[in-house]
């Protein structure tokens, strides 16, 4: 028995880029976001074409983003 040890458990964080009438707004969010964290929220609507707009553009983002290259390669996109 004892205190578990807080360590052993890392600690993730979350940026969530709000859906937003202007694309470049939506990426400039997720590239601020990457400043400080890998994952990424994309808040989206039922709109299937501009949700693919958008995560096309995302993608491109957080490819050209230096500090998440290595975390890019996890990336898993997921629908809720």
């Amino acid at each position: 028995m004892g205190v578990p040890d807080t360590q052993a458990v890392p600690k993730v964080s979350f940026y969530t880029a709000a859906l937003n009438d202007d694309i470049n707004e939506i990426a400039t969010s997720v590239e601020f976001g990457l400043e400080y964290t890998a994952n990424i929220k994309i808040k989206l609507n039922d709109d299937i074409d501009r949700a693919m707009l958008i995560l096309t553009r995302i993608n491109n983002v957080v490819s050209s983003h230096t500090s998440a290259i290595s975390a890019y390669r996890q990336v898993r996109w997921e629908w809720f």
